[in-house]
């Protein structure tokens, strides 16, 4: 029964041989039963025990297997690009909320001196309505007693 072994990556090393990309059949007695343990138990191998009758068989089920895998290893590269090109995006997103940050903090401090000097303002205009009252009152006290004084004198 031939062994036919088949690498995912090419050039796999395992039991002391570089492992083909491409199927590889060894004779029955090139392996040791504890040696074919450790090759069909890698998941990076693939291996079959095949006899001489169906090798057209599982010719087509290892040709329909690499075909899988080459096809999964370009949705992993893809994966990998798509996921390259998010953490650039992410970083730019994350500078740009920083830079964001960064004016709210500015005009929070303008906003909070503007706040003082209207309050300030505030105050010396009540100050200075205040003000203005107590002398229209004086005013309007010292007008009412000497229209007062006119007439009795």
């Amino acid at each position: 029964m031939p062994i036919q072994i088949t690498a995912r990556r090419d050039g796999f090393r395992r039991l002391g041989i570089a492992h083909s990309a491409s199927t590889v059949t060894y004779p029955d007695d090139r392996f040791s039963e504890a040696e074919m343990i450790i090759l069909e138990s890698d998941p990076n191998l693939i291996v079959l025990r095949t006899d001489g009758t169906q090798t057209s068989g599982n010719t087509e089920e290892l040709a329909k297997a690499n075909a899988r895998i080459a096809e999964l290893e370009a949705g992993m590269t893809q994966l990998s690009q798509d996921a390259d090109e998010l953490k650039s995006a992410n970083n730019a997103l994350m500078d740009l909320r920083d830079e964001q940050k960064r004016r709210i903090d500015e005009q929070q401090s303008e906003i909070t001196v503007l706040t003082e000097e209207r309050d300030e303002l505030q105050a010396k205009l009540a100050a200075v309505a205040s003000s203005g009252k107590d002398t229209a009152e004086h005013a309007s006290k010292d007008t009412s007693a000497s229209e007062t004084g006119k007439k009795k004198g």
